[in-house]
Formats: C-alpha cells, sequence, structure tokens
C-alpha cells in the first residue's frame, strides 16, 4: 500500500433511510478492496444483516427510533453518543465519512481523541419541500463548515454545494446502483423491460413534490391513447382523497405502505418502465435501482434526475407538473417495443460504466486521497 495514501476509513451513518444505508452499503463493499473499511450504524438499520456479510468490521449502536420525541431524547442521553466516539477512538480510522449528515456531529466529534480527516456526503444540498424540510435545515445549520471535506453525488448537487457550502475541499461524486438483489441475467432483464413495458411503476416515499398527483392526472390522459397501459404506485404516505378517488376511478394499484426488499423484487421484475414526476428532486434512488434493472424511465427535468435518465438514451425527460407531457411521454416510450430494448441496453451499460461501484470508488479514494496529502502538507 502506498504510505502517502489514508489506509482506513470509517464510514459513519446513523440514520434508518433505506436509500443511504443502501448507499453506504455498496461504497463499503467497494472501498474495502482499497483500505481498511470500519461500519458505524444504528442497530435499527434495515439492512444490518447485509452490512454484516460485506466483510468489513460493524459496530452498532442504538440512536433513536422513527420520530421526532425519541431523536430528541437522544441529546440528553449522550451515553449512546459517547459510545460512537468511543468506537472511532478505538479502530482510529485515518478518515471518518459521514454518508449521511447526522445532528450528532458536533458531540461526536468533540469525544474523539485523535484527529482524523472528517467528511460528510451531501445527499441533498436543498433540502425537499416535505415534512422533514425545518429539521433538514436545521441539521445543515449546526453542521456547516464543521467538516474537513464534502463529498457531492451528482453534478447538481456538486454545482449546488458550490455555493452552498463555500468550502475549497469539494468532492464531485456520483450514487451507484443501489439494488443488488436481483440473480437475473442481463438479457433476462432486457426480456422484463421489453414484455412489461405496458406496466408503469413508481416507487418511493409518497410526498407532495414526487408528484403523485401529476401522474395519476396524466395516467389517465395516457390510458385513453393505450388502453393497454397499468400503473402501480408504491410507497408509504399520505395520499388526499380528490386523488385517492383517482386511483380508483382509473384502477391504478396502490401499495400504500413501505415495500420490503423481496416485494419491491417482484414489482421490478413484474413492470417495465419506472416513472418519476417529481416537481422538485436531486439524485433519486429510484432512478439509481432502474439504471441496475435495465428499466427505462421517464422523469421530470429537475435537480440531477437528467444526469441519471438521459433523454432518449435510457428513458424520456419532461417537464416538471405538466400532466400533458407526461402523457405524452408514457405513450410514446411504451408504444415501440424496440425503443425500450435499446433503452434497457443503455441502461444496463450505463450501469456497468459510469454509475458502477468500482468505477464510484476508485475517484472518490482518488479524491480523498488528495485532501489527505494537502492537509498532512499543510501541517
Amino acid at each position: 500500500m502506498d504510505k502517502r495514501k489514508p489506509q482506513s476509513i470509517g464510514l459513519v451513518f446513523l440514520g434508518r433511510g433505506d436509500g443511504i444505508a443502501t448507499y453506504t452499503l455498496n461504497l463499503a463493499a467497494a472501498l474495502s478492496t482499497k483500505m481498511d473499511v470500519y461500519i458505524y450504524i444504528a442497530s435499527s438499520n434495515p439492512l444490518i444483516d447485509r452490512y454484516k456479510q460485506a466483510g468489513c468490521k460493524v459496530r452498532t449502536f442504538y440512536t433513536y427510533k422513527n420520530n421526532l420525541a425519541s431523536l430528541l431524547l437522544s441529546f440528553i442521553f449522550r451515553n449512546r453518543i459517547k459510545k460512537i466516539s468511543t468506537a472511532l477512538n478505538q479502530d482510529r480510522p485515518e478518515v471518518v465519512l459521514e454518508t449521511g449528515i447526522s445532528l450528532w456531529r458536533k458531540l461526536i466529534r468533540k469525544k474523539v481523541s485523535y484527529s482524523p480527516l472528517w467528511g460528510t456526503v451531501i445527499h441533498d444540498p436543498n433540502p425537499h419541500p416535505d415534512r422533514w424540510y425545518w429539521l433538514t435545515k436545521i441539521m445543515y445549520a449546526l453542521n456547516k463548515m464543521d467538516t474537513d471535506f464534502y463529498v457531492g453525488i451528482s453534478d447538481y448537487s456538486f454545482t449546488a454545494m458550490k455555493s452552498i457550502y463555500r468550502h475549497d475541499r469539494l468532492i464531485r461524486s456520483k450514487i451507484g446502483s443501489l439494488d443488488s438483489t436481483t440473480d437475473l441475467q442481463e438479457d433476462q432483464l432486457i426480456n422484463n423491460a421489453c414484455h412489461n413495458r405496458h406496466k408503469l411503476l413508481f416507487i418511493g416515499r409518497i410526498e407532495e413534490y414526487k408528484g403523485v398527483s401529476t401522474l395519476v392526472d396524466a395516467f389517465e390522459l395516457a390510458k385513453s391513447s393505450n388502453p393497454e397501459l397499468a400503473l402501480t404506485i408504491a410507497g408509504r404516505g399520505v395520499i388526499s382523497s380528490e386523488i385517492a378517488s383517482k386511483i380508483v376511478k382509473n384502477q391504478i394499484d396502490l401499495i400504500n405502505k413501505w415495500v420490503p426488499q423481496q416485494e419491491l423484487n417482484a414489482l421490478l421484475n413484474t413492470h417495465g418502465i419506472l416513472v418519476l414526476p417529481y416537481s422538485s428532486a436531486t439524485q433519486s434512488g429510484p432512478a439509481s435501482i432502474a439504471i441496475s434493472r435495465g428499466i427505462p424511465s421517464v422523469a421530470t427535468n429537475v435537480g440531477a434526475l437528467p444526469e441519471q435518465i438521459k433523454h432518449g438514451v435510457n428513458g424520456i425527460i419532461v417537464p416538471p407538473n405538466d400532466s400533458k407531457a407526461l402523457a405524452n411521454a408514457l405513450v410514446q416510450i411504451t408504444r415501440n417495443e424496440d425503443t425500450v430494448k435499446q433503452m434497457s441496453e443503455a441502461a444496463l451499460e450505463l450501469s456497468r460504466n459510469e454509475y458502477s461501484w468500482e468505477n464510484i470508488a476508485n475517484n472518490l479514494f482518488s479524491e480523498i486521497s488528495d485532501v489527505y496529502l494537502s492537509l498532512r502538507r499543510a501541517q
């Protein structure tokens, strides 16, 4: 190993979110070919068993339940936080990378007795306009500039971070495949997309900015042109009575709950087109899943979606909040099997190259090493 580069890294994610949990898992596996990897995660992490199979040293901590009261209580019972600092002091990774921002960062760092290079992955430089908006704003304000480097996981995020953080150590990265559970071969994935191209799928947490209302209106228009179309909306969230009545009227399959991996696999195997009708976004976990599964997508021109869903390559991009444009795109992409086949092949090509975890880890390791060396020279 090159002793001038860091030999070990600790990945810290103390939240519960599936997307960031999967991001952390895949990043750990990819980085483990280059350095020793330690993982510090919440005991409530939904992928904890898969972490333990990743070949890295895994430490788990009780943090909080999935509600605000439990989160606030964690600041009173600081012994939980101290355990995380103690673990870092024992393992002493040369780099600590928070893969999801935490309210506890300042408290953890205060109890760390050595001086690792400390970085943070910023998933959403501009918080989503959802029920967690103000809490996220507070978290960002408390943690601003309290790090040695930041990582943005799309070109869009990286550009936004330059104006928000005004930090000279910003790293441009990507989000790779968030799905590693399928055992289907590429030709099977392509055949699935072609065969199921009339079956549309929306997956993920249901929030107003996710554009479900626009999608339901668009589907009604699209189905009048192509009666074969079917739509499944799968995810947990609040749906208004008006949208609910339209869902029933248009025979849309609604699965209004958190969807476990086994059920998600079944949905991905039986649907041919992913729809991302967001009115606001950064990068998208479902878009990453679609790329890895060779599923063409129809997405809106917001955030980093046009980076992941390249117009005319692995999907179609439409304006946000435009049900007519979305409907036209749904009809267009499902009409021709050859188009779906080409887009499915292109998605898998992106997964192998631009969005492969090996390439992402190579770039991230190189960038972190540059920061590590520059700070060592400055000392």
